[in-house]
């Protein structure tokens, strides 16, 4: 049995945090400001399904902080040309070479379950309305 993953060392790994804001809902944070697609404004229920949103929506951000460096590793550690493997194949290797980082990551990606909020050990943050939203 996999051991479960903190949603917020989950989310530092994509360099991302979250928040739980006074309406009970969790709004993510972009640590390095880029806010792809309005990321951060967009708000997730504080439960297991909204984890499992919040893993589904950083989709965008999985090649860049995941299968790319793992073709990367592949390529330059094992010399393995990687570039046109799928990511089920990818995963494939990232078992047999024992990359052990990844493959946390990607199972947890492949099955967000394994993810869990922290123990309300977040800050309640208080958001406030732009005018024209009143």
């Amino acid at each position: 049995m996999r051991k479960r993953k903190l949603l917020t060392d989950f989310l530092r790994f994509f360099d991302f945090d979250y928040c739980v804001y006074d309406n009970g809902l969790i709004g993510l944070i972009d640590l390095l400001g880029g806010n792809l697609g309005s990321i951060t404004n967009e708000r997730f229920s504080n439960n297991e399904k909204g984890v499992t949103c919040i893993i589904d929506r950083l989709e965008t951000y999985y090649d860049d902080y995941v299968f790319d460096d793992v073709k990367y590793n592949l390529e330059r550690d094992f010399n393995i040309n990687a570039e046109n493997m799928n990511w089920n194949d990818l995963f494939e290797k990232v078992k047999e070479f024992h990359l052990s980082l990844y493959e946390e990551i990607i199972t947890c990606i492949f099955n967000p379950k394994l993810v869990k909020l922290d123990s309300n050990n977040k800050e309640i943050k208080q958001e406030y309305l732009k005018e024209e939203e009143w």
